[in-house]
C-alpha cells in the first residue's frame, strides 16, 4: 500500500473525508488507534499525534484551543459515585449496578435499564453524548472517589478527539445550528 498521501485538514475541508483518508495513511504506517499496550508510546499516542500533525490553519489553531491544550476528558454526566474502579466496568452496565443516581442518563429507569457511556468501542465511531464526554482542564476524579462531583480520566484519547472533532467543530456546529433554524421556521 506504497503511496497513500498524507491527508492533511483545513477549516472548510470535509471532515468525513480527511478521517476516512487518515484511517488509511495510518493502517499502511502500521498504526493502531485503539492500540493502548504497545510502546511507549503506544498506537493511539501515535495516532493522536498524526491527528494533529495533520490539522491545518484555523483548524490547527482550533485542536489546540479545543484538545491540545486540555489536560483531562471530563464525563459532565456521570457522577464519582459509582463505586466501579474503572470506565470498562461501568459501560454496558445497568442502571442498579452504576447506581440510578450517578449518572443522569440511568435517573429514574429501572434497575435493569442498560446504560452506555459511549455507544460504539472503535476509536473511530466513539459517541459520548450520554456521558457528556468533553476535553476539560480539571484534575482527575475517580469512578469511585465518592466526593459527589463529576468523573474525570485521565487523558484525552485519539477516539475522544476524534468524537468532539466530528461533533463539535464550528462548522459542523454551524451545520447543525443552520438545520434547526430551517426546521424552526418552516414550522416542522
Amino acid at each position: 500500500m506504497a503511496g497513500i498521501p498524507q491527508p492533511f485538514f483545513d477549516w472548510d475541508d470535509s471532515i468525513p473525508d480527511f478521517l476516512a483518508k487518515l484511517r488509511l495513511y495510518l493502517q499502511n504506517q502500521g498504526v493502531d488507534p485503539a492500540d493502548n499496550a504497545g510502546g511507549p508510546p503506544t498506537g493511539r499516542e501515535v495516532a493522536i499525534g498524526y491527528l494533529k500533525g495533520y490539522m491545518r490553519g484555523r483548524a490547527l489553531e482550533w485542536f489546540d484551543e479545543e484538545i491540545t491544550t486540555k489536560q483531562n476528558w471530563e464525563l459532565a454526566n456521570l457522577l464519582d459515585n459509582t463505586g466501579q474502579a474503572n470506565l470498562v466496568v461501568v459501560n454496558g452496565r445497568n442502571a442498579g449496578q452504576i447506581g440510578n443516581q450517578a449518572l443522569n442518563e440511568a435517573f429514574g429507569q429501572p434497575g435493569t435499564a442498560i446504560v452506555k457511556l459511549k455507544a460504539v468501542e472503535s476509536p473511530w465511531n466513539e459517541d459520548w453524548r450520554i456521558a457528556d464526554g468533553r476535553p476539560a482542564n480539571i484534575a482527575v476524579n475517580a469512578l469511585n472517589a465518592n466526593n459527589g462531583t463529576t468523573v474525570v480520566v485521565a487523558g484525552i484519547r485519539f477516539g475522544q478527539a476524534i468524537w468532539w472533532l466530528k461533533t463539535h467543530f464550528p462548522t459542523v456546529e454551524e451545520e447543525l445550528r443552520d438545520l434547526m433554524y430551517r426546521t424552526i421556521r418552516k414550522g416542522i
